[in-house]
């Protein structure tokens, strides 16, 4: 099969900034000041500024610098800075990720920092990588470009402020941490002290999970010295609110070489939210800080949708061919939820490029049978087999929607369907305008570009996928997420396409028009009507009704206002934008709401961690062997309840050890046993005869339950004052106390005939 190289497409040349050339640097220096104020956000709890400049060097050093250089060998020779740094970053996290699993494995910090680098200096070295790289050139952008970039990930902060306000480094007392940050720093304390080799939590249980945003923390804890606690629940939340937007707008940028199209990009995938008639606040942002590997995985996302896009534009190397298989595992690694976007998006372009392009064709089919070749390969290698218990019910998956939790349930089939459609429908709304380039016929930005297929597929199919599929903790709803800042780069290009064929007046006036069409849809319905949740399915069906007439009202309005000839065109794009628009006022309403404040705590409060804890847990960090195992007595979130649920991570978390017995959740054996929503949450341990050995230990300590748990590797023992035990001299030493009293640290004394060590 031999692939069709089409001319390569040069950029246009971007408007000149008028006046000194020290305007230029107004775009740079509003992205610098984007990520300081995230960063001083995040330093007021608890993190120095100059722990997170650290590891933003490290970064840069050893991520973005190597990345850069070989994304110079894969782009076309004319490009952006923009794009050079955000998805020379992607690629960089392509390296960072298995020079940390090596160094963990082995043991050591140094090929986190040598092994990027060996890569740039390698293409450096060799004269033809070296001239290429060279050769790569910039075009010139406006000033606003980069610091509309900037504006939109302000948004983000309210989101980060509630983030860091809740999951504090220190306590003064007693916390309480949203459960899953403890999950994340577990795992990237796992691939930084031994790299990918087990379930840091429950002994012998296989590491089938998206791991590679985990290996990434840990390279950038290895290279600055950062903690673990500190680049998981800080750094990584002052990255992704810039990471994301600058994605977006690099890839609008180089699928329309058109910076409006690059910030208006950006503003949709942070701002312009679901279609909301609910009058109710949603921020629905594509960044969440409580699952980092959300924004990283969105960048990932973005950078093959990039190699992509180059490809079946005409630039088809060596280089870009590569790129399209390790992108796939990379972003696949990171989060399950992206690459069978990408795939089905390529599946509808190759088959619409059959019928309108064949030559095209053959390349499309290419590049899916890569992606689904190296997605097969991840599955297998990375995720050992499991689907994370990702399971076909649409009847459960109808439950899980909006309209149906609202209503508390919905028992018939019709009103089902209708739950299933807003919720599609929502998902869709950031591609609203997006849909318009279909209209086009153009083979760029038009429905004979396979650019636009890949984009506008994704979307459907992230947002169809919770319509049939259930995963624990509602995880079937990440396929939809992923796919909006895709969504929003097909919206950007059309919105500058869009103003460009309507003119300025008549594009004032569209815009006003959608302004009001969206924010009254957003407050009217349940102002005149009553809230969603009153008089149940009745109720819901008039709001529904009164929204409708009010979008369709408005672009009725905006047609009349309209010059004739594109009186269609104003009324189906004020209905797009005021879909948008309602989604944007939510999100505006969401800035006004107040941080979530937890209240008071105690040791015995549900998901509660106290200052001692994490000091007994970090004294047996400072003095255990990277490979000594840790015994547990407590797995529960919260002690004397008659459930257990088990999202109980802290021991693996600030040990940085392998726990023998701790919290179970999210653990690839019971997300098969339990696959239901929260019931693997509160599902009995698959092993009971390894929970009695380490309870039992702790209840009644015998010698031959000393020997079993030195057999394991067991070398320390963390008790919770909270749970059952008992004094467990003569068998162990207690080496610490917690200055609270809540926990302490104890030594394992060694079976007879056995050497005790120099600790």
């Amino acid at each position: 099969m031999t692939a069709v190289v089409l001319p390569a497409p040069t950029p246009a040349p971007a408007a000149r900034v008028p006046g000194v050339r020290r305007a230029r640097l107004i775009g740079p220096a509003s992205l610098v000041a984007a990520l300081v104020a995230c960063a001083a956000c995040a330093s007021a709890e608890g993190t120095t500024l100059g722990q997170i400049a650290r590891a933003l060097l490290a970064i840069a050093v050893t991520q973005v610098l190597p990345g850069a250089l070989l994304w110079r060998l894969v782009r076309p020779r004319d490009g952006w800075l923009l794009e050079d740094v955000v998805f020379g970053f992607a690629l960089g996290v392509g390296l960072a990720v298995p020079a940390q699993a090596f160094g963990g494995h082995i043991g050591h910090r140094w090929p986190a920092v040598v092994l990027p680098l060996a890569v740039a200096a390698l293409v450096l070295v060799v004269p033809s990588t070296r001239a290429r790289v060279r050769q790569a050139r910039w075009s010139p952008v406006p000033w606003w470009l980069g610091a509309g970039t900037a504006a939109t990930s302000l948004v983000a902060l309210p989101q980060l402020i509630n983030f860091v306000t809740r999951n504090q480094l220190r306590w003064a007392a007693v916390g309480a941490p949203q459960p899953d940050q403890h999950f994340h720093m577990a795992l990237a304390g796992e691939l930084l002290r031994r790299g990918p080799s087990g379930w840091p939590m429950v002994a012998g249980e296989d590491l089938g999970y998206h791991w590679f945003g985990h290996a990434w923390i840990a390279q950038i804890c290895a290279v600055s010295g950062v903690p673990v606690d500190q680049v998981a629940l800080r750094v990584t939340a002052v990255v992704m609110p810039l990471l994301v937007p600058m994605a977006a707008a690099a890839l609008a940028l180089r699928l329309s070489q058109r910076p409006a199209a690059a910030v208006a990009a950006a503003a949709i995938t942070m701002a312009g939210g679901q279609l909301n008639v609910w009058n109710i606040p949603s921020p629905a942002l594509p960044i969440n800080p409580e699952s980092f590997t959300l924004g990283l995985s969105a960048t990932l996302l973005m950078a093959t949708a990039a190699v992509l896009a180059v490809r079946w534009r005409g630039h088809v190397t060596v280089g870009t061919t590569v790129s399209v298989p390790v992108l796939t595992v990379l972003s696949a690694g990171t989060k399950g939820s992206t690459v069978p976007l990408l795939i089905a998006g390529t599946a509808l372009a190759a088959v619409v490029m059959l019928w309108q392009r064949r030559p095209v064709a053959r390349l499309l089919l290419v590049d899916l049978a890569l992606m689904t070749a190296a997605l097969v390969l991840t599955l297998k290698v990375v995720f050992n087999g499991s689907a994370g218990a990702l399971t076909l019910n649409p009847e459960d998956a109808a439950a899980h929607t909006f309209l149906s939790q609202q209503l508390d349930g919905i028992t018939s089939g019709p009103g089902r369907a209708l739950s299933v459609g807003l919720m599609i429908l929502g998902g869709l709304t950031r591609a609203a305008l997006g849909f318009g380039l279909l209209a086009r016929r153009g083979e760029q930005a038009g429905r004979r570009d396979p650019v636009v297929w890949l984009l506008l597929g994704a979307v459907v199919a992230g947002c169809c996928a919770p319509a049939v599929f259930v995963q624990p903790g509602q995880s079937q709803y990440y396929f939809m997420i992923s796919a909006y800042p895709l969504a929003a780069v097909a919206s950007g290009i059309a919105v500058v396409l869009l103003v460009t064929r309507l003119g300025r007046r008549t594009s004032v006036i569209a815009a006003a028009v959608a302004v009001a069409t969206g924010v009254t849809a957003h407050f009217l319905p349940t102002s005149v009507l009553e809230p969603v949740r009153s008089n149940g399915m009745p109720n819901a069906l008039r709001v529904i009704a009164c929204a409708a007439t009010v979008l369709i009202a408005g672009s009725l309005v905006g047609a009349a206002l309209a010059r004739t000839g594109v009186r269609r065109t104003v009324a189906a794009g004020v209905l797009a934008a005021a879909a948008i628009l309602s989604g944007t006022t939510a999100m505006a309403s969401s800035l006004t709401q107040p941080l979530e404040v937890r209240g008071p705590a105690t040791a015995r409060s549900i998901g509660a961690v106290t200052s001692g804890e994490v000091e007994t847990a970090w004294y047996i960090r400072n003095h255990s062997g990277r490979h000594d195992v840790v015994a547990s007595n407590r797995h529960c979130a919260a002690p004397g309840r008659p459930t257990c649920e088990s999202r109980r991570f802290l021991v693996a978390a600030y040990t940085e050890r392998q726990v023998l017995l701790e919290g179970w959740a999210y653990t690839p054996t019971i997300s098969r046993l339990a696959p239901e929503g929260r019931t693997s949450l509160t599902h009995p341990f698959w092993d009971p005869a390894l929970q009695r050995l380490n309870d039992g230990f702790y209840r009644t300590p015998t010698a031959g339950g000393r020997d079993a748990l030195w057999d394991k590797g067991v070398r320390w023992l963390y008790v919770d004052n909270a749970f059952p035990h008992r004094w467990l001299s003569p068998y162990a030493d207690r080496r610490f106390t917690a200055p609270d009293g809540t926990s302490s640290a104890w030594l394992l004394r060694p079976p007879a005939g056995v050497a005790r060590d120099h600790r």
